[in-house]
């Protein structure tokens, strides 16, 4: 196994040219051997063979600074001129030495090709009848030398036709090489870059590794890519050997181009000032497709203007410009799944944040953050709708001055009204032209894109929302998507909102007075005692019981006794401060609670109720019927420690009041 490599290793050392040197060297000894062998030859015979010898070996050599190649050829005429001394010094005919023209001519055919075969061999035929001219009769001379030289003079022919065609099919099958070779490189290229596009789907990068595929095998200096922008231009996307801040130039329109897209050379009048101006001459682009439509370009740029573009160069920039087209589809597929996947991460962290509260004055501004986070908003509102007046409530205003207090809007007509009558999205760009159509309020700049979304809870609409900025055409249709969804996520969060609020009216109101029921009343107590306990200040409380409700209901009935409850209710709430709260308490008990109030100041407040209940009349059918109260007043701290002990002061209060007579204030602490 060594020894087969160790040949080999040799093989491959060993040069063709060097081995025609060997070839010679061994051609020239083995006829000496013939030639001189017998001994016969005088000694300038053998010193001729050993200096053809030592040049020989002087040759392999000297190959280390004169290339082989050079060498074979500077001595075929020196071998010539030896060999014709050979045979003239080692018998003439008898001699074989002539053997060796025909190595010469086969040397001269294969390094210089048909024309040097011939003239080589007409020397040596000339040479081979000058050195033996004459040795014998004329007769013999011309039969024997001249059959010899004739024979020197159709290898000359022969071997010159043969290496002529061998050169060719040499060259060719270089030419193949080569071409095999380029394109074994270009499939290797366009292998690898089909593994990259495939394997990366960020698309800057691998539109930098088209350009840079493109430039290396092209052996152009520089390259872009340009993709069609929404107004129909090719700008350019990605630069290979140029100023990156040439990006963003347009270079060409849509329009230029018609199917079949075909790839095109173009030339230096055809490229745009920025790209001329660079020095680049000549360019070869070809189309970037998906799905049969035209999305970018691919440009190569050289700056020969002789540059010419093969038809190999030109299918290689085609599958370089359909892995480009493959890498815009998918990223394009990988930018919608991601963007669906923000949508949904969006959506479900804006329904969380919904679902939070149920306080509509705390769900505005979670509302407009979560809506800022995903998508450009310089202006902001949301409003709720009262149909029969036309009104818009707005309970919410953002925009460049900050958050504006609530405000109600009369409108007829604009993108808010047409949302809402239409239940359908509206986005509306604005421009000089249409001011008209919209009521401006807040920033003197008015928006140039407005997007208004109905804010639907079930089939009925409540209101709209609208997301705008003051760049134009700042919103597209996920926008659209993305806002209705947040909007009905919304209109679902402020309706709860306002059921729950509902449910807590009610649970915390008497429905016969509208005034605050006893749960109502025990939490505001507990909240004003501590709120007094932590300031120091008083709280005075009134226990206020109807003297008349058994006798009204006995002769009138209770839809009367109603009325005179409602009516109770109504004189207590005329005569209370905005800051005193009452409540019905039991059936015709009610309390009154009063904040910062001193016992005498409760006093005055209670006698003034209990005159206005006195003073107030009962109408029941065509008469008339008189009404009256009885009143006890406790305070805190100074009659009680805490929310019970000053209800049970009140109300031991309110029966002394009772049992002196009714119809008066009792104070409590006065029968003490």
């Amino acid at each position: 196994m060594g020894t087969h490599s160790g040949v080999r290793l040799l093989w491959r050392r060993i040069s063709v040219d060097k081995t025609v040197i060997v070839l010679r060297l061994t051609a020239v000894l083995i006829n000496a051997y013939f030639a001189f062998g017998n001994g016969a030859a005088s000694w300038v015979s053998f010193a001729l063979t050993a200096s053809a010898g030592a040049l020989y070996l002087s040759t392999l050599l000297l190959g280390s600074w004169v290339p082989y190649r050079t060498l074979n050829l500077v001595f075929i005429p020196v071998d010539l001129l030896l060999v014709t001394g050979g045979i003239r010094l080692t018998g003439g005919l008898a001699s074989s030495t002539y053997l060796v023209y025909f190595v010469e001519i086969t040397i001269a055919a294969v390094y210089a090709g048909f024309r040097a075969a011939f003239f080589i061999s007409l020397a040596s035929a000339v040479l081979y009848l000058a050195v033996l001219w004459p040795q014998d009769t004329p007769g013999l001379f011309w039969w024997e030398y001249g059959y010899r030289a004739a024979n020197l003079l159709l290898m000359g022919l022969g071997v010159g036709f043969l290496g002529h065609h061998l050169r060719q099919q040499v060259r060719a099958l270089q030419t193949r090489t080569e071409e095999a070779g380029r394109s074994l490189a270009r499939a290797r290229a366009l292998s690898r870059l089909a593994r990259e596009v495939n394997s990366d789907l960020e698309l800057d990068r691998v539109l930098d590794t088209v350009l840079a595929s493109a430039a290396e095998l092209l052996s152009v200096p520089a390259g872009v890519v340009s993709l069609v922008d929404p107004d129909g231009h090719l700008r350019l996307k990605a630069v290979h050997g140029l100023d990156p801040n040439l990006a963003e130039t347009a270079v060409g329109h849509l329009s230029q181009w018609s199917q079949p897209y075909q790839t095109r050379v173009l030339g230096e009048m055809d490229l745009v000032p920025a790209l001329a101006g660079l020095g680049l001459r000549g360019a070869l682009e070809a189309p970037i497709a998906v799905d049969d439509a035209l999305v970018g370009t691919l440009l190569v740029l050289d700056r020969s203007p002789q540059r010419r573009f093969t038809d190999d160069e030109r299918e290689a920039l085609e599958a370089m410009a359909g892995h480009a087209g493959v890498a815009l589809a998918n990223a394009r597929l990988y930018d919608d799944s991601r963007r669906r996947a923000d949508f949904l991460a969006t959506v479900n962290k804006v329904g969380q944040s919904l679902a939070s509260t149920l306080r509509p004055e705390e769900l505005y501004p979670t509302i407009y953050r979560e809506v800022s986070s995903v998508m450009p908003v310089e202006a902001f509102f949301i409003g709720l709708w009262e149909e029969e007046a036309g009104l818009l409530h707005v309970k919410f205003h953002m925009d460049n001055e900050g958050r504006r207090a609530p405000y109600t809007l009369h409108l007829e007509r604009g993108p808010t009204v047409e949302a809402i009558r239409s239940r359908l999205p509206v986005l509306l760009d604005l421009t000089d032209n249409n001011l008209s159509q919209v009521t401006l309020v807040g920033d003197a700049v008015p928006p140039r894109s407005i997007l208004v979304v109905p804010l639907l809870a079930g089939d009925h609409v409540i209101g709209a929302m609208s997301a705008q900025s003051y760049q134009a055409r700042a919103y597209h249709n996920e926008h659209v998507e993305l806002l209705s969804t947040i909007a009905g996520l919304a209109a679902s969060a402020l309706e709860n909102a306002r059921l729950y609020q509902r449910t807590l009216e009610l649970s915390l109101t008497d429905p016969l007075t509208g005034l605050g029921n006893a749960r109502f009343f025990h939490q505001q107590l507990d909240q004003e005692l501590k709120r007094a306990m932590r300031y120091g200040h008083p709280v005075s409380l009134l226990m206020i019981d109807s003297d008349s409700l058994k006798s009204v209901n006995d002769q009138y009935g209770h839809e009367a006794g109603d009325q005179h409850i409602r009516q109770l209710a109504r004189v207590v709430q005329a005569s209370l401060r905005s800051t005193d709260l009452a409540a019905r308490y039991a059936g015709d008990e009610f309390m009154v609670i009063l904040p910062e109030t001193t016992l005498e100041g409760a006093v005055q407040l209670a006698e003034r109720i209990r005159q206005g209940v006195e003073q107030s009349e009962l109408a029941v059918g065509s008469g008339r019927v008189r009404t009256t109260v009885s009143i006890g007043v406790a305070s805190f701290p100074s009659q009680a420690a805490g929310s019970d002990d000053l209800i049970r002061v009140a109300d031991s209060a309110m029966y002394v009041a009772k049992q002196g007579g009714k119809n008066r204030v009792a104070p409590a602490g006065l029968w003490h």
